[in-house]
């Protein structure tokens, strides 16, 4: 679990999950699969993955111990998840089974690993302040 807390690796990591999504989303689903929802909604779900996929490498590449794009990534993930489950919803009278079951399961990978992002984000806050640094440095002021 250790391998998974450092910032280069969980970034190296969520950028091969928005490839996959990337390319399910984009091929996949608006070709061979069937999933109730507009294909101009799976492009642009498509493009946000490529998106994440692009600011993922962009943060391996130039700012691989930094914990701010994590805390980025995270929240974008959750974001992500919001609107494919609301889309979801919203299209539930057209939606066929295997279009629910990807986007559910898609959601059931990307929340734990969003909020382990986020976590990982805020190690450092969370040990200053369980540590006594955060008082000591608040009573300075």
């Amino acid at each position: 679990m250790r391998t998974f807390t450092i910032p280069k690796n969980l970034l190296l990591l969520d950028c091969f999950g928005a490839l996959a999504t990337s390319l399910t989303t984009g091929l996949i689903l608006t070709t061979v699969l069937p999933t109730g929802l507009p294909t101009w909604i799976l492009c642009a779900l498509s493009i946000a993955a490529a998106g994440f996929v692009t600011f993922d490498f962009v943060a391996y590449r130039y700012w691989p111990e930094k914990r701010w794009p994590l805390a980025v990534i995270g929240l974008l993930n959750l974001s992500y998840c919001t609107v494919s489950i609301s889309l979801v919803v919203l299209f539930m009278h057209v939606m066929t089974t295997i279009g629910i079951l990807y986007f559910v399961g898609e959601c059931t990978i990307i929340i734990p690993l969003a909020v382990f992002e986020l976590m990982v984000a805020n190690t450092n806050r969370w040990q200053a302040c369980s540590s006594g640094k955060m008082n000591k440095w608040m009573n300075r002021r």
